[in-house]
Protein backbone atom coordinates (compact mmCIF):
# COMPACT_ATOMS: atom_id res chain seq x y z
CA UNK A 1 0.00 0.00 0.00
CA UNK A 2 1.59 3.18 -1.17
CA UNK A 3 -0.42 5.26 1.66
CA UNK A 4 1.02 3.54 4.65
CA UNK A 5 3.84 5.72 4.93
CA UNK A 6 2.45 8.92 3.65
CA UNK A 7 1.71 10.39 7.64
CA UNK A 8 5.68 9.72 8.51
CA UNK A 9 7.13 12.91 8.73
CA UNK A 10 10.37 11.97 6.18
CA UNK A 11 11.85 15.45 7.00
CA UNK A 12 14.36 14.83 9.88
CA UNK A 13 14.22 18.34 11.16
CA UNK A 14 10.67 17.23 12.01
CA UNK A 15 11.43 14.27 13.91
CA UNK A 16 11.20 13.44 18.45
CA UNK A 17 14.64 13.62 19.16
CA UNK A 18 14.22 12.66 22.61
CA UNK A 19 11.86 9.82 21.58
CA UNK A 20 14.20 8.55 19.01
CA UNK A 21 16.96 8.20 21.41
CA UNK A 22 14.55 7.06 24.06
CA UNK A 23 13.46 4.37 21.59
CA UNK A 24 17.19 3.40 20.56
CA UNK A 25 17.83 3.19 24.06
CA UNK A 26 15.56 0.50 25.03
CA UNK A 27 16.21 -1.97 21.52
CA UNK A 28 19.93 -1.73 22.83
CA UNK A 29 18.78 -2.99 26.43
CA UNK A 30 16.79 -5.29 24.42
CA UNK A 31 19.29 -6.22 22.50
CA UNK A 32 22.09 -7.04 25.51
CA UNK A 33 19.73 -8.57 27.36
CA UNK A 34 18.38 -11.80 26.37
CA UNK A 35 15.69 -11.94 29.11
CA UNK A 36 13.97 -9.20 27.24
CA UNK A 37 13.51 -10.98 24.34
CA UNK A 38 12.59 -14.31 25.12
CA UNK A 39 11.63 -16.29 28.47
CA UNK A 40 8.61 -16.16 30.87
CA UNK A 41 7.17 -13.12 31.55
CA UNK A 42 5.24 -12.18 35.60
CA UNK A 43 3.67 -9.30 37.31
CA UNK A 44 6.31 -8.38 40.04
CA UNK A 45 3.59 -5.54 41.22
CA UNK A 46 1.34 -2.93 40.33
CA UNK A 47 0.02 0.56 42.07
CA UNK A 48 -1.69 2.99 40.24
CA UNK A 49 -0.99 3.26 36.96
CA UNK A 50 2.35 1.87 37.38
CA UNK A 51 3.33 -1.94 36.84
CA UNK A 52 6.66 -3.57 37.03
CA UNK A 53 7.17 -7.33 35.97
CA UNK A 54 10.54 -9.86 35.82
CA UNK A 55 11.53 -11.53 32.87
CA UNK A 56 13.00 -15.21 33.64
CA UNK A 57 16.99 -15.48 32.54
CA UNK A 58 17.13 -17.39 29.59
CA UNK A 59 20.32 -19.54 28.56
CA UNK A 60 22.14 -18.85 31.19
CA UNK A 61 21.42 -14.81 31.03
CA UNK A 62 20.03 -13.18 34.34
CA UNK A 63 16.90 -12.47 35.18
CA UNK A 64 15.75 -8.32 34.61
CA UNK A 65 13.58 -6.69 36.20
CA UNK A 66 10.85 -4.03 34.03
CA UNK A 67 8.93 -0.98 35.74
CA UNK A 68 6.83 1.30 33.69
CA UNK A 69 5.09 4.40 34.74
CA UNK A 70 1.67 5.91 33.02
CA UNK A 71 0.47 8.59 35.25
CA UNK A 72 1.65 11.86 35.45
CA UNK A 73 3.65 11.73 39.26
CA UNK A 74 6.07 9.40 40.40
CA UNK A 75 5.50 6.43 42.17
CA UNK A 76 6.81 3.54 44.16
CA UNK A 77 5.77 0.03 43.16
CA UNK A 78 6.14 -2.57 45.77
CA UNK A 79 7.39 -6.16 44.28
CA UNK A 80 7.57 -9.40 45.16
CA UNK A 81 10.39 -10.99 42.91
CA UNK A 82 11.78 -14.26 44.74
CA UNK A 83 13.91 -15.27 42.12
CA UNK A 84 16.56 -12.27 42.32
CA UNK A 85 16.24 -12.55 46.32
CA UNK A 86 19.06 -11.02 47.68
CA UNK A 87 20.80 -9.30 44.32
CA UNK A 88 21.58 -5.98 43.64
CA UNK A 89 20.20 -4.74 40.19
CA UNK A 90 21.59 -1.72 38.39
CA UNK A 91 19.61 0.59 36.14
CA UNK A 92 20.14 0.05 32.11
CA UNK A 93 20.86 4.04 31.40
CA UNK A 94 18.13 5.55 29.41
CA UNK A 95 17.66 8.46 28.16
CA UNK A 96 15.32 11.49 29.93
CA UNK A 97 15.43 9.60 33.65
CA UNK A 98 16.47 11.42 36.55
CA UNK A 99 19.79 11.73 37.47
CA UNK A 100 18.82 9.56 40.41
CA UNK A 101 18.34 6.65 38.53
CA UNK A 102 20.62 6.94 35.97
CA UNK A 103 23.51 5.65 37.95
CA UNK A 104 21.04 3.85 40.36
CA UNK A 105 20.42 0.43 42.41
CA UNK A 106 18.05 -1.37 43.83
CA UNK A 107 18.74 -4.13 46.25
CA UNK A 108 16.51 -6.98 46.38
CA UNK A 109 15.43 -7.93 50.20
CA UNK A 110 16.09 -11.53 51.21
CA UNK A 111 12.70 -12.76 50.77
CA UNK A 112 12.54 -10.99 47.60
CA UNK A 113 10.85 -8.07 48.33
CA UNK A 114 11.54 -4.52 47.03
CA UNK A 115 10.47 -1.37 45.89
CA UNK A 116 10.84 0.85 42.27
CA UNK A 117 10.34 4.28 42.20
CA UNK A 118 9.74 5.60 38.65
CA UNK A 119 9.50 8.60 37.34
CA UNK A 120 6.27 10.32 35.66
CA UNK A 121 5.72 9.00 32.23
CA UNK A 122 8.77 6.98 32.26
CA UNK A 123 10.31 3.51 32.84
CA UNK A 124 13.36 1.39 34.27
CA UNK A 125 15.26 -2.18 33.23
CA UNK A 126 16.50 -3.42 36.23
CA UNK A 127 19.82 -5.95 35.73
CA UNK A 128 22.12 -7.70 37.68
CA UNK A 129 24.71 -6.40 34.77
CA UNK A 130 24.29 -3.42 32.68
CA UNK A 131 24.75 -3.95 28.95
CA UNK A 132 28.21 -2.88 28.00
CA UNK A 133 29.43 -3.35 31.60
Amino acid sequence: DPDCRRAFPWDSTRWDRDGLAWTTAVYRARHALPALRRGDLRIAGATGEALAFVRAAVAGGQAVLVAVNAGETSITIPVAVPELAGVTLNDVPLPGAPAAVQDGTLIVGAAGEAAVTVAPRSGRILAQETPGS
